[in-house]
């Protein structure tokens, strides 16, 4: 189960049928709607199809030439949007693909997509497409403008993985459409990322995760992305003096949680040898044994928190 965009080129332009025919190219992208897939269509290019139970519901659609000249008057957007010039190289290929595609239309269907934030069968539905054309001829005005913070918008213009490539750009991917020269630095990047990464969380220990936590007003890109810590939810509070609060009364709190478990271990060892008096003194020896045991254990985590408070 999940949310898709899909990208459908079709011989027919008056496709109303939802099931795919063998002579089409169909392409799904889960969770996301790739830039490029927008950058295809204009406001005019949207139309109101009705599906199976008579509902209506909003697609993008235009001829693949039509299509094309849009997409390629929208070229100048891509490396001030990503400040990359590799993304440009990717929409050069991204548009020599649908030209040589021996098709008559192009339509976008993100009822889907939509669907997770809004009713897609709704005016409201055709007002979000609008929106997204809107950001696009924008940003082919003027490609440093800001960009809005939107579901259907990446989080980040950046090309660092294939996977940027796949869910945020193109759709395609390499599998799709390789792109020798890009496809080859995304790998090599993605490989060092995934070594330094891995560097970092050997390196980043626990009271490094305290001393960020407590003396820093940000704290979210500080934390390796692999890092996991029971107070990992702390570093979305903002306000630092409410985090340090929380913290020191949490730490506290585990603290106390060891010291009077190890109490109420030691009381009942206590309370169960004099209570039923016929213990062997080699039983006795060994419920001594398992609470020295078990008392050197909780110390330690004790003496660890106290430390890890103390620094």
């Amino acid at each position: 189960m999940g949310h898709y965009s899909n990208l459908r080129i079709s011989s027919n332009l008056d496709q109303t049928q939802e099931s795919v025919s063998s002579d089409e190219i169909y392409i799904q992208v889960k969770y996301a709607i790739p830039i490029f897939w927008l950058a295809l269509f204009k406001a005019e290019d949207i139309h109101s199809l009705q599906n199976e139970e008579g509902l209506s519901y909003y697609v993008f659609r235009a001829t693949i030439l039509k299509s094309c000249e849009t997409f390629e008057s929208r070229l100048n957007i891509w490396s001030a949007l990503y400040n990359d010039e590799k993304v440009e190289i990717l929409a050069q290929s991204f548009l020599q693909y649908l030209q040589r595609t021996p098709t008559f239309s192009v339509e976008l269907n993100m009822t889907d997509m939509m669907g997770m934030m809004i009713d897609p069968l709704s005016i409201e539905a055709k007002n979000e497409m609008l929106a997204m054309i809107n950001f696009i001829e924008e940003k082919y005005r003027d490609p440093s403008c800001p960009s809005p913070s939107k579901y259907w918008l990446p989080k980040s213009f950046e090309l660092k993985t294939p996977q940027h490539r796949y869910l945020d750009i193109d759709g395609l991917g390499e599998s799709l459409l390789p792109c020798t020269e890009v496809d080859a630095w995304l790998k090599r990047n993605e490989t060092l990322n995934d070594s330094v990464e891995n560097k970092l969380n050997r390196s980043f220990d626990e009271a490094h995760f305290y001393r960020i936590l407590l003396s820093k007003e940000e704290t979210s890109s500080n934390i390796p992305l692999n890092f996991k810590h029971r107070f990992l939810f702390l570093t979305r509070i903002k306000n630092r003096q409410l985090r340090k609060w929380l913290f020191q009364i949490f730490f506290f709190n585990e603290i106390l949680f060891f010291f009077l478990l190890w109490l109420s271990i030691c009381l009942t060892s206590i309370f169960l040898v004099f209570e039923i008096k016929t213990f062997s003194y080699l039983e006795i020896s060994g419920i001594a044994i398992g609470i020295i045991a078990l008392s050197y254990f909780i110390f330690r985590k004790i003496v660890k928190r106290i430390y890890l408070l103390k620094n």
